[in-house]
Order: structure tokens, then C-alpha cells, then sequence
């Protein structure tokens, strides 16, 4: 009897031991469970704060680039009241400061003429003279990048034919040729016939697509574009011009044409002129590790500035 409650008892420690081993098993998979979905749910809610910061953020950046935008079109405008040219000493062309800061934010902004570029639209103008003298510019320009000047023959031929004329940004199409439609973006290029990355990046610091026919900024163009206006001018000379420390501006078109450099060549005055309407800000905002970059034409008159399009990126 003794042995046998001695085995009954063993039996009943055994059972006790497992059911208890089995309860600890049950209670450390229910904390590993619970500890898990807690873990999770403390994720997505980082998740959701830092998506919710980033959106707060980004907008903040786009109110910040409008404030920028403004400003540089308060600049033109003041500037406009000065003086009858634009040169690069006038103050947009210069280093400019906004005149507000925001913690955490770092801005940048600054003008540029555009109409110190070629205006590629200029091969589509109505004018005869103007359109034939854009692509004599264009093919000697494009000589003196090393690069093919046939390119100047078929340029925007990907994106101008049109079976109506354009009665958007050219103002009624009136300004241009009746059946073809304006480029809208210098990126348009890259869809010419023979116009790679290569032949892009190197002309295009040097055109710009304006919504209307436009002239040469003599003061604000580039020296080898300037070079371009004529077979007889070169890039050293154009330089010569621009050289510091007194860089030579001009008052009127006439001026430039009787420089010594210039040489008296053969350069319609039509296309030349002193004063710009068609201005680009570049506007970046930068916070923690993303950036705002924005990028607006605009066309400046006595009234104002008044916004052509808008581009955006990173």
C-alpha cells in the first residue's frame, strides 16, 4: 500500500509540474502577443506623426516659396521704377536676401533675365526677318558649342505642328505662324530629332521659350551668345565687354552697336534692346532633408508682375 500512494503521489507531482509548465508557456505567449500589437500600434502611430509633420512641413515650404515668389516680383517692380534698362548690375541680378527667416528653414532665391537667352518661339515668329535672323543666331550658336548647327533646322519641329494655330500663351496665335503651335518648355528639346543629353545640357543655358516674340537683351545675355549675332564677333571679345572690374553696360541698343568690339556688323537692331519684360526666380526651400524648388517666368510690365507658368522640383 505504502509503494502504491508513493507512486499515486509521484503521479500526481508529475501532472502538476506540466499543467503549471503549460499555464507559464500560455501566459509568456499571450505577453509576447500582447508586446508585439503594442509595439506595432506605437509604429504606426510614429508613422502617422511623421507623415502627418511632413505634410505640415511641405505645405509650409509651398507658403514660403509663394512669399519668396512675391518678394523677387516686388524687386522687378521696384527696379523698373528706377531706371529704363536692365543690366547685371541692377539689384535683382544680384545676391538677394529675403527679408524674413523661419527656424529650421534655409531659402534661396535669385532672378534671371530671361530674355538674355535665345528665344527658341522666335523661329515661329510671323516676322519673316525676325524668324530667319533667330535661326542664323541659333546655327552659329550652336557651331560655337561644338554641336551641329542643322540642328537648327528641325529644333522644334517635334512640337509645333499643329492643325489649328495656338490660341493659348502666343496671345491669340496672332504673333506666330498660322498652323503651328508654340513650345511651351526649353525641356521640349530633348524631343528634336538628334538633340541627346549631351546636346541639351550644353545649349541649354543659352534659350529660353517665352510666350510671345522677344529681343536680345544686350546687357544681360552671355558672351557666347552674344558672339552669335554675327559671323565677324567672337567670344573674347564679347568678354572684353563683361570683363571686371568695369564691366560695360549700355543705355541704348545704338550704344552697343558702335562698340569697337562689335565692329560695326551687320546686327538688325530689331532684335537688340536694353529692357526685359520676361524674368525667371528660382526659389529653393530647404527643411531638414527635403527641398522646395519652384521655378516661375514672369512677365514684368509698368503695372506689374504677371505669372507665365510655374514648374516644380526637388
Amino acid at each position: 500500500m505504502r509503494i502504491f500512494r508513493r507512486a499515486v503521489a509521484g503521479r500526481g507531482h508529475g501532472f502538476a509540474d506540466k499543467e503549471g509548465g503549460a499555464a507559464l508557456l500560455s501566459a509568456l505567449v499571450v505577453a509576447a502577443v500582447v508586446g508585439f500589437l503594442a509595439v506595432s500600434m506605437m509604429d504606426r502611430g510614429q508613422l502617422a506623426i511623421r507623415r502627418t509633420m511632413n505634410m505640415i512641413e511641405n505645405d509650409q515650404a509651398v507658403l514660403v516659396a509663394d512669399a519668396l515668389e512675391v518678394w523677387a516680383a516686388g524687386v522687378l517692380a521696384v527696379d523698373i521704377g528706377k531706371n529704363h534698362e536692365d543690366s547685371l548690375r541692377d539689384p535683382w541680378a544680384q545676391e538677394l536676401v529675403p527679408p524674413f527667416s523661419l527656424t529650421g528653414y534655409k531659402t534661396e532665391t535669385r532672378i534671371e533675365d530671361w530674355q538674355g537667352r535665345l528665344n527658341l518661339n522666335n523661329l515661329l515668329a510671323a516676322n519673316d526677318e525676325l524668324r530667319q535672323f533667330s535661326r542664323s543666331v541659333l546655327r552659329r550658336l550652336l557651331d560655337g558649342l561644338d554641336l551641329d548647327p542643322e540642328l537648327a533646322a528641325r529644333i522644334v519641329a517635334p512640337e509645333i505642328k499643329a492643325n489649328t494655330p495656338d490660341t493659348g500663351a502666343s496671345g491669340g496665335g496672332a504673333a506666330f505662324l498660322p498652323g503651328v503651335r508654340p513650345l511651351v518648355s526649353v525641356t521640349q528639346l530633348r524631343l528634336a530629332p538628334g538633340v541627346d543629353a549631351d546636346t541639351y545640357d550644353r545649349l541649354r543655358p543659352y534659350v529660353a521659350v517665352l510666350p510671345l516674340p522677344s529681343q536680345l537683351n544686350v546687357n544681360t545675355a552671355p558672351p557666347r551668345l552674344l558672339a552669335a549675332l554675327a559671323p565677324e564677333l567672337t567670344v573674347a571679345k564679347m568678354r572684353r565687354l563683361r570683363a571686371d572690374p568695369d564691366p560695360v553696360f549700355f543705355g541704348k541698343v545704338e550704344d552697343f552697336l558702335a562698340r569697337p568690339e562689335v565692329g560695326g556688323a551687320a546686327i538688325p537692331a530689331f532684335f537688340l534692346t536694353v529692357e526685359s519684360r520676361f524674368f525667371m526666380v528660382y526659389s529653393t526651400v530647404s527643411v531638414h532633408h527635403r527641398r522646395h524648388v519652384r521655378r516661375t517666368l514672369l512677365q514684368r510690365s509698368a503695372a506689374g508682375c504677371t505669372t507665365i507658368h510655374r514648374s516644380y522640383g526637388f
